[in-house]
């Protein structure tokens, strides 16, 4: 794991959850570039195997271990309306949604 990664998050060893996490983001930043050595020169493999059409807008605007807050509804008084959280990477949609790690449980 990165150095950098393991310095922003505040745990001295990383859930298991968390790991697993970083595994499916690691994979998925593999698969969405051009390898210069597969089968087509122009599609990543994400684009070949799946279809996916990867927007840089919508999967690469969070990185994993970035501090976020997740907004978790209203009853419409004074009370927080987010949570703190911390970015566990992309979903896997195509709306680019984010898994979080809750800071609070």
């Amino acid at each position: 794991m990165s150095p950098r990664y393991y310095a922003m998050l505040p745990f001295d060893t990383l859930p298991l959850m968390m790991v697993v996490q970083l595994m499916n983001t690691v994979m998925f930043y593999l698969n969405a570039f051009v390898w210069r050595k597969c089968v087509s020169n122009v599609l990543p493999p994400v684009r070949i195997i799946e279809g996916t059409i990867i927007d840089y807008y919508k999967h690469f605007h969070v990185v994993f271990g970035e501090i976020v807050q997740t907004f978790e509804g209203s009853d419409n008084t004074m009370n927080k309306r987010t949570v703190d959280a911390i970015a566990l990477g992309l979903n896997g949609n195509l709306q680019g949604g984010i898994r979080c790690f809750s800071l609070s449980t």
